[in-house]
């Protein structure tokens, strides 16, 4: 399917597993929430979900999307060598796969750190992108797709 047909719209209400499903209008369904992420455009879900490293303001959503959260940081400026030792740290001791930046807070805040613990690294936007009607939709169906690429 093509980027339109995946960024058409969102199907608002419950999933069975307690999630919302975005609906792309060749069908393909994405279902977020109620513990974890089950399919990406159709296909199979993306396995089990890694243990990731993210910035402050993304800790919620990856939360809901059903990673498992254990390491947060702040806004690049703010943070200390200190701060990064301790959070390189505790990547390595819990084998984080992931560091997720937001793209509004310093899109590159992870990429040392995740280089440091050879994780994976992505950045996401907390803000829809775009005026057009469906940009929370199109933002949302971005993140969801870069967490579900592969990650080895």
């Amino acid at each position: 399917a093509d980027g339109a047909a995946l960024s058409v719209g969102l199907q608002a209400g419950a999933s069975a597993g307690g999630g919302v499903d975005l609906l792309g209008l060749g069908g393909e369904r994405l279902r977020l929430g109620g513990g974890g992420l089950v399919g990406h455009a159709g296909g199979p879900g993306v396995g089990s979900l890694p243990g990731v490293a993210c910035a402050d303001m993304q800790k919620e959503f990856l939360d809901w999307v059903g990673f498992d959260v254990l390491a947060t940081y702040g806004r690049p400026e703010d943070m200390t060598p200190a701060e990064m030792a301790e959070i390189i740290k505790t990547a390595k001791a819990e084998k984080v796969e992931l560091f997720v930046d937001n793209l509004q807070s310093g899109p590159k805040a992870g990429v040392t750190m995740s280089a440091d613990v050879g994780a994976k690294h992505v950045t996401l936007t907390n803000f829809p992108l775009g005026d057009t009607w469906d940009a929370y939709v199109v933002s949302l169906r971005d993140n969801i797709s870069k967490l579900s690429q592969d990650r080895t």
